[in-house]
């Protein structure tokens, strides 16, 4: 895999511009009975590239928005497009306990525009993408304890399946 970077800051906002090659390492998974079937799946190469920005409204709430976009069709159903739209308000500390950080995303990205989804809803690496929404919040409950709440509700972009996803976790970091 090849990968060039570009990121940058200016005044409250941030940047970056990625481009990714696979060399026909990729693969479109395609399921079978609900399970991953390599026969079925597509291989090939993937070139992706990848923008994104931020801009900080207020000393507590950050927009943010990505955008991923393939030259090559490995699977020509579903395009070569992909999004992501943020908001974040506040942000945790994991040394000031009592500090919190929620978020909101919107998702629409095709399997053609990235490599695997950075999400829990990654049941839809079979269906082509996917298009939801998910909100989340992180607690600090003490100086290096966290936790983190996530819901996702997306739908796949093939067919009719649809993923509810509720993650709990707790970490403690040393």
């Amino acid at each position: 895999m090849n990968i060039f970077s570009v990121a940058g800051n200016y005044d409250r906002s941030n940047f970056f511009v990625n481009y990714y090659n696979t060399n026909n390492a990729a693969v479109v998974a395609v399921a079978k009975d609900g399970w991953y079937d390599k026969d079925l799946s597509k291989k090939g190469d993937k070139d992706i590239f990848n923008v994104g920005i931020g801009y900080k409204l207020t000393p507590t709430v950050r927009l943010f928005g990505e955008y991923m976009h393939s030259t090559k069709d490995i699977d020509p159903r579903i395009g070569r497009d992909g999004y992501v739209a943020r908001i974040e308000y506040k942000g945790h500390d994991v040394n000031k306990p009592g500090s919190f950080g929620l978020v909101a995303n919107y998702y629409n990205q095709s399997s053609n525009s990235f490599f695997l989804p950075t999400i829990s809803a990654n049941r839809f690496l079979f269906d082509g993408g996917f298009e939801g929404w998910n909100v989340g919040a992180k607690y600090t409950f003490a100086k290096n304890i966290y936790g983190l709440v996530d819901y996702f509700d997306t739908e796949s972009k093939l067919g009719n399946n649809r993923d509810k996803v509720l993650i709990t976790e707790v970490y403690f970091l040393f």
